[in-house]
């Protein structure tokens, strides 16, 4: 079983977490869906035309990150 090294990991410091998916269209974090006061279809079908991940460049993103310093990042 994996375990991780947590006293590495809080040694880092200064990380990122990128959240991309249709909750951040809306300006709202993924919880928000659970949440949301429209059904899931609803959520779904009103930010899925506007959301194209195309021109998503996680190479550019990460290139950026360790430029800065940045020791990790966290994808969402």
């Amino acid at each position: 079983m994996y375990k991780p090294n947590l006293e590495k990991f809080k040694n880092y410091k200064f990380g990122m977490f990128i959240h991309w998916g249709l909750y951040s269209l809306r300006g709202e974090d993924c919880w928000d869906i659970m949440f949301s006061k429209d059904s899931m279809q609803e959520y779904i079908d009103d930010t899925m035309p506007y959301f194209d991940g195309k021109n998503c460049n996680m190479d550019d993103w990460a290139e950026l990150a360790k430029k800065v310093g940045m020791k990790y990042m966290v994808f969402t």
